[in-house]
């Protein structure tokens, strides 16, 4: 909310009938007078002061004193409350956070804009800066590969992830009048999906960012070249719209509903159709791939994840159109990004015994060859995404890669 200026809010509170609660609902509340701007009785609200990131915004903090709502100001859409005080309630739980979906969904649009932006001004000063005893570029150094790579293979598959979900919900939105029982069906699909989602790419932007600044050196502490000011911008990503522990629970809640699901014989479908080749996924205690190459195919690495994801959700139960021209790159940025992915998970492979360790290293050469092929396009991959300098507002991460003049003029 607007803390010093807002005259109404959309208040999430526990609705209470002769001391009987009914869960969270939805409350328009007055907070000032529309003509003279003074709070409402029983009403203190103002602005939260100084952050760590976006100053501009005026956040604010309200506190309730014996307010009364109106009936009618409860939104009624799918639950409501008869004027005698009987409840209905909705037809879906997940309908009281159906609000909440655009906002997480706008969290993998923050990592896209903020993680690509950072990783824009690092990977252009990692392709001018020299370091070292040949004076080489320090994006030829396979730590600063290893650093930055798997970020930017990650704007793009996010990118493509971002655009069907969104379409997907978009498309939802527009049937709720006309298909009701179709929307409700598909609801809590994109609820959990949007849930972990948030969480996901919370913290893996928060990484990003981390990675950028150190792959920058002293340079990326200094305020005029973006990253500190990018980080305290993103801060609010990892918390807004819910905590990210709290939204991570409520995917892994959904998954090991549907897993039962599927055990007891039904499918499913969704995000978790995968989870209809559930006996297949399990059938293979290892991984039995006979080559590297087909180790670090799409295709294994898909299953890798599937397996995964089945096998630790089952341990709980029991504890855009394509350019042709473009495709090849495309689809190195997603294998890295699965490699990445697969790579951060070699632990949990091997303590469950599905790959050796032989393959496990195969895997991480497989990650540091991917690396290394997607470094030659770099900066065309950042350059792609269209940031001007004047958004970029960092000296080092220059289109032009003139660097060091425009740093000096800044601090001149």
């Amino acid at each position: 909310m607007a803390g010093e200026t807002a005259t109404h809010t959309v208040a999430l509170a526990h609705l209470l009938i002769d001391g009987r609660s009914h869960g969270i609902q939805w409350f328009v509340v007055q907070l000032r007078d529309r003509s003279t701007g003074r709070l409402m009785p029983g009403v203190v609200a103002g602005n939260i002061g100084a952050k760590a990131g976006r100053g501009g915004l005026d956040n604010g903090w309200i506190q309730f004193n014996h307010v009364r709502i109106p009936r009618k100001h409860m939104l009624q859409r799918w639950a409501s409350v008869a004027r005698d005080g009987t409840f209905t309630p909705a037809p879906n739980p997940s309908i009281a956070y159906a609000a909440l979906i655009p906002e997480r969904l706008g969290v993998v649009l923050g990592t896209i804009c903020n993680g690509g932006q950072a990783l824009t001004i690092a990977t252009r000063y990692s392709c001018v800066r020299r370091q070292g005893n040949n004076d080489e570029l320090i994006m030829d150094y396979q730590t600063q590969q290893a650093r930055l790579m798997p970020g930017i293979a990650s704007i793009y598959v996010l990118n493509v992830l971002n655009r069907h979900i969104v379409a997907q919900w978009t498309q939802m939105t527009q049937i709720i009048d006309t298909k009701p029982d179709v929307f409700l069906a598909q609801l809590a699909d994109v609820h959990a999906v949007s849930a972990g989602l948030k969480a996901a790419a919370g913290w893996w932007g928060s990484e990003v960012l981390e990675r950028c600044r150190r792959a920058c050196g002293g340079h990326a502490f200094s305020a005029y070249n973006a990253i500190p000011g990018i980080i305290g911008d993103w801060g609010v990503m990892t918390t807004g719209g819910g905590d990210n522990i709290v939204l991570a629970q409520q995917s892994a809640r959904y998954l090991l509903g549907c897993v039962r699901r599927v055990m007891a014989g039904e499918q499913v479908a969704g995000s978790v159709d995968y989870l209809n080749d559930l006996p297949r996924l399990l059938s293979h205690a290892r991984c039995a791939t006979s080559s590297d190459a087909e180790l670090i195919s799409t295709e294994t690495l898909r299953d890798l994840l599937g397996w995964l994801s089945a096998k630790q959700v089952i341990r709980e139960m029991e504890t855009a159109r394509q350019h042709t021209d473009l495709l090849p790159v495309l689809k190195r940025c997603g294998l890295l990004y699965a490699l990445h992915c697969v790579q951060e998970q070699l632990g949990m492979l091997l303590e469950f015994g599905h790959l050796s360790s032989a393959q496990s290293a195969s895997i991480r050469r497989a990650f540091l060859d991917g690396c290394a092929d997607l470094r030659k396009d770099a900066v065309p991959l950042v350059d792609a995404w269209g940031f001007p300098d004047f958004i970029i507002k960092a000296p080092i991460g220059r289109y032009d890669g003139n660097i060091y003049p425009g740093k000096q003029r800044h601090t001149s």
